[in-house]
């Protein structure tokens, strides 16, 4: 679970594929261009591969790509109504059993249906527990 400052929110799972990858699934929402509340257009179901790394304060790199869910009162037939690119690094304790809090820095781009690209630095904050 983390909190962000482009990605407000997220919930997500995944598997320790071995000791440098991780995959995982996440169910999160996002800010998008032109919208006023929490969430705005920018709720969806994501992937996210963790891959572990030695670069001074930062230990793993995150890629992380979302696909926008539209909302019930959009007019939109669309399946997919938009969706987010997230490239983040930061400290995560992915090889360590337990809960442990996790941070990370990066850059998101996200858009949505009648919304313009919006190319941000993101920050998030969360946890995990490992078992």
């Amino acid at each position: 679970m983390t909190i962000g400052v482009i990605e407000p929110l997220a919930f997500g799972a995944g598997l320790q594929i071995d000791s440098v990858w991780a995959i995982g699934i996440k169910y999160c929402g996002y800010w998008t261009s032109g919208g006023t509340y929490l969430p705005n257009s920018g709720t969806g179901v994501g992937v996210r591969i963790s891959e572990k790394i030695r670069f001074m304060i930062f230990d793993n790199i995150n890629y992380e790509m979302t696909a926008f869910h539209p909302y019930p009162d959009q007019d939109s037939k669309a399946l997919i109504n938009g969706g987010a690119i997230d490239i983040n690094m930061g400290r995560e304790s992915n090889l360590k059993d337990g809960f442990n809090v996790i941070w990370s820095l990066g850059v998101t781009a996200t858009t949505g249906e009648g919304s313009a690209l919006l190319v941000l630095p993101n920050l998030k904050l969360g946890f995990d527990v490992n078992f």
